[in-house]
């Protein structure tokens, strides 16, 4: 069979120059065929066969069948010729009716397969157009031959503008290394499977696409060109880009949530013991002074942990009165250490600025995004970010958004390229972003926008191509006292005379709150091993007012102990506190029968007013 195939397609699968010498070839040997049996057969009927000569030409172009037809015409002239030398006439009805009769049959099947391979034909085209994914057929040379509608909507030429162009107008410069591979591979019969890269639209947007490129090839089983598979994974990447900064945030966040958790036991101490040593010397005395400034620096280093802690569950904690003025300082040394020279930081903070209502670790957060959005937009010329933090008066319809009356004004300009006017209404929206891939996720806006609406505030932008962008935040300002360990060493700390176990798994954590409540007038056994306390109290239940317990500890957790403590007395007090944990927040030890919630590192002040709320419920 494979023998017979080749044969035929050495005859006809040719080009048209081919084809036609072949046809005029056989037409001559027809011919000399048939005007030998004319003069051996002494007839004129030669000249009424030239009628199905042209027949026998049309069918020789056709598909399969024609070429069958074609070979049956032929048979039809040269049995005529033999019924002739039998003694029958071609002028017979009988006989001329026969031969019509089949050659109508012959030429009829023959259309009927033409017209069904005709539909059949246009059910695959049918069934390309409606693909999403854009099939393209080009040759061996990288002429592009065929494209689909799902080519058209995905690099946007449409058939006519595309269709004999190279295929490298689809393939950025930095690409241009990957269609010589891929057509070598397909020359060795080979496929290219699912291959993700990038190509170029015909607006000029680069697209990530997933391609499959197979070998195209004839009847005779020659390679003539690739079929070429693409999809546009673009959205699928930006997910993907999506769920890996998830990914990363939450490794951050559980690596953040460790040293959390290690460096507040370490800060736990150093507050402990200022006080306890403060409380220790006269009211005159200049070594206090010293002391209040560890506390301030203390205070300085726990607001730090909220900044490590800002993309674990922490950062949700509620709001403070606070003065912003500390935090950006601070989150601009953090900048300033990661910017190139050719960009510099100018900053105009008034330090009298009046507090806000908000988390040191949102105001970080806010400073963090638009900082870095200033210096990508001046990373190849360089330039001048500006941060200014000044009180101000909102007026009347002066931003339609706020109530008047005043507001923190904080301002970051930059000198970078600036925002094109067209896109400027949608660079708050989430995921929104001009940069290349890779170089961010478009969510900094939207959350320094979602932080700043969720303050009551509003944010405005201002921008001129070529010349930078101004983005002022504007927070109300508040009329509070602000949270501070700075006044706890001027305050009356709450005394008492119950007796309270204190559990903690670091010795110096445990003894530095033993010391602090006993200088106040508590009894308190302090244990390092939640096992051990678990043992003091199921042997003396009775004795104690109170439990005050780590959360993360080994062998048995604080919410775990606090359960087994309230099995034996159900009536039992328990305060629970934590450097940092994902499992329990106020909420949740609540729900579970935990009377108090502190986080640590707190001050003396703090333990011991949070004692008496529990205590005196």
């Amino acid at each position: 069979m494979d023998i017979v195939q080749k044969k035929y397609n050495f005859f006809f699968e040719k080009e048209d120059w081919q084809k036609i010498i072949l046809i005029m070839s056989s037409l001559i040997i027809a011919l000399f065929l048939i005007y030998y049996f004319h003069v051996k057969l002494k007839t004129s009927a030669v000249f009424t066969h030239f009628f199905y000569i042209p027949i026998i030409i049309a069918s020789l172009w056709r598909e399969k069948i024609g070429h069958l037809a074609a070979l049956f015409l032929g048979m039809a002239l040269i049995l005529s010729h033999i019924f002739f030398e039998t003694g029958l006439s071609l002028e017979d009805d009988i006989i001329r009716a026969a031969i019509f009769l089949s050659v109508s049959i012959a030429v009829g099947y023959q259309q009927g397969l033409t017209i069904k391979a005709r539909e059949t034909k246009m059910r695959l085209d049918d069934i390309v157009n409606s693909s999403n994914d854009a099939i393209i057929g080009e040759s061996l040379e990288g002429i592009i031959q065929t494209w689909n509608l799902g080519a058209e909507k995905i690099f946007k030429y449409s058939a006519k503008e595309i269709i004999g162009q190279h295929i490298s107008v689809l393939v950025p410069h930095e690409r241009s290394c990957e269609y010589p591979d891929i057509i070598g591979k397909i020359k060795k019969n080979q496929r290219v499977e699912r291959y993700e890269t990038v190509r170029l639209r015909k607006d000029g947007k680069l697209i990530n696409v997933s391609i499959t490129v197979s070998p195209v090839k004839n009847s005779s089983g020659e390679i003539t060109g690739a079929s070429i598979i693409t999809r546009d994974i673009t959205q699928k990447k930006i997910l993907e880009e999506q769920f890996f900064q998830a990914q990363k945030r939450q490794a951050i966040g559980t690596l953040a949530g460790g040293i959390a958790h290690d460096f507040n036991n370490i800060l736990m101490p150093i507050i402990g013991y200022a006080e306890i040593t403060a409380d220790c010397l006269p009211k005159d005395s200049p070594v206090r002074e010293n002391l209040r400034q560890i506390l301030i620096s203390a205070e300085r280093a726990k607001d730090l942990v909220c900044q490590i802690l800002t993309f674990t569950r922490e950062n949700k904690q509620e709001k403070m009165v606070m003065k912003a003025q500390y935090v950006i300082k601070e989150a601009l040394k953090l900048i300033r250490a990661t910017l190139p020279s050719t960009i510099k930081i100018h900053h105009y903070i008034d330090n009298n600025c009046g507090p806000v209502l908000g988390n040191p670790t949102h105001i970080h957060q806010i400073v963090m995004n638009l900082c870095t959005n200033a210096f990508h937009a001046m990373q190849e010329n360089g330039g001048i970010i500006e941060v200014s933090l000044k009180e101000t008066d909102v007026k009347k319809d002066q931003i339609l958004t706020l109530e008047p009356g005043k507001y923190i004004l904080l301002t970051v300009s930059d000198t970078g390229h600036g925002i094109n006017p067209s896109i400027i209404e949608k660079i708050f929206e989430p995921y929104f972003t001009t940069k290349e891939h890779g170089r961010g996720t478009g969510l900094g806006l939207a959350v320094v926008q979602g932080i700043v609406k969720g303050s009551d505030g509003e944010i405005t932008v201002k921008s001129e191509t070529g010349k930078g962008s101004i983005f002022n935040i504007y927070l109300p300002r508040v009329f509070e006292q602000e949270n501070s360990l700075k006044s706890d060493l001027k305050k009356a700390y709450p005394e008492g005379s119950e007796r309270i176990l204190i559990v903690d798994d670091e010795p110096q954590v445990a003894m530095v709150q033993e010391q602090m409540l006993k200088n106040i007038g508590y009894k308190v056994t302090a244990v390092s091993s939640s096992i051990e306390a678990l043992n003091i109290f199921r042997k003396n239940p009775e004795i104690f007012d109170l439990v005050i317990t780590d959360q993360s500890m080994p062998d048995i957790q604080g919410i775990q102990l606090a359960k087994n403590i309230i099995q034996i007395r159900p009536d039992i007090p328990i305060i629970l506190c934590t450097g940092f944990s994902n499992a329990v927040n106020e909420t949740t030890a609540k729900d579970m029968g935990i009377n108090g919630f502190i986080k640590k590192p707190f001050s003396k002040m703090e333990i011991a007013e949070t004692i008496r709320q529990v205590l005196e419920k």
